[in-house]
């Protein structure tokens, strides 16, 4: 649909409808003498490149492709062109913490956080360690929760790593 938004083009009705094939003709042609940018986002699965990379040729416009995945072997996997693997490193301690905070407390004054959820709070991003997409997850599972909720979990420190316990009330 973006494609035809893009080009000011009416939608085809039958889009949906659409086979693989009629799909991939469409995006052959748009894509053939333009450099292009194509984002594959948290792929679990080599088929996805298999599938798309057929419509995605490769004209020496310099064209880019961008695959993001948490799993070795895909991200390693060559896929028949030239391929660079970029390791994301964790967050600081003090990044992953503005991350978190800025999203779980962002209807607060200022995005701060309550004083009496703070040494909760610091406790789950330690055990993020680092990883956005976990700061992120833990952020949503919290902001799911009432503030009576956050009151009845506890964060334990018996040993150097946090573990967290939650008590159901």
């Amino acid at each position: 649909m973006q494609l035809h938004k893009s080009r000011k083009e009416d939608i085809p009705a039958n889009l949906n409808a659409m086979s693989h094939t009629e799909l991939q003709d469409i995006l052959v042609n748009y894509l053939e003498s333009k450099r292009y940018l194509v984002v594959l986002d948290d792929v679990w699965d080599n088929r996805v490149w298999k599938e798309i990379r057929v419509s995605l040729l490769d004209q020496r416009l310099r064209s880019r492709i961008i695959l993001t995945t948490r799993k070795e072997d895909i991200a390693s996997s060559s896929f028949g062109v030239e391929s660079r693997v970029h390791y994301i490193q964790p967050l600081q301690k003090n990044d992953a913490w503005e991350l978190f905070r800025k999203k779980a407390f962002s209807t607060n004054h200022y995005k701060a956080c309550p004083p009496e959820l703070d040494f909760l709070a610091r406790g789950l991003v330690e055990k993020c360690e680092g990883l956005p997409l976990t700061c992120q997850f833990t952020q949503q599972v919290m902001e799911e929760r009432s503030n009576h909720s956050w009151g009845t979990s506890k964060v334990h420190r018996a040993s150097p790593q946090p573990s967290i316990s939650e008590h159901q009330g």
